[in-house]
């Protein structure tokens, strides 16, 4: 998650393979074929983190899913869970 040009000095020299580089999509400059303008790097953190949003989103909806699947699984496939329940409902509705 680093951004921004890469340095370049005398004990960077070895580091010259840009797929070392792949998952920081900030970074811009050599060996990158990324130029270094002020924009380049900003713009690149704003689509990471409108993806990231989305792939929350995604988790959010799939762990609902699954949530409700496995309640109404248990209340469908447990008989006792299910009479217990719909005990529990009818005390609340005699009771309110």
């Amino acid at each position: 998650m680093l951004l921004g040009k890469i340095p370049t000095g005398n004990q960077l020299q070895t580091l010259a393979d840009p797929s070392i580089y792949s998952n920081n999509y900030g970074l811009c400059g050599f060996p990158l074929s990324i130029s270094c303008s002020n924009g380049s790097s900003i713009q690149t953190m704003d689509l990471k983190k409108e993806f990231e949003s989305i792939y929350v989103l995604y988790w959010i909806i799939a762990g609902l899913v699954f949530g409700l699947c496995l309640w109404f699984g248990s209340l469908f496939f447990s008989v006792s869970w299910r009479n217990t329940y719909f005990r529990y409902i009818n005390l609340i509705k005699q009771n309110s």
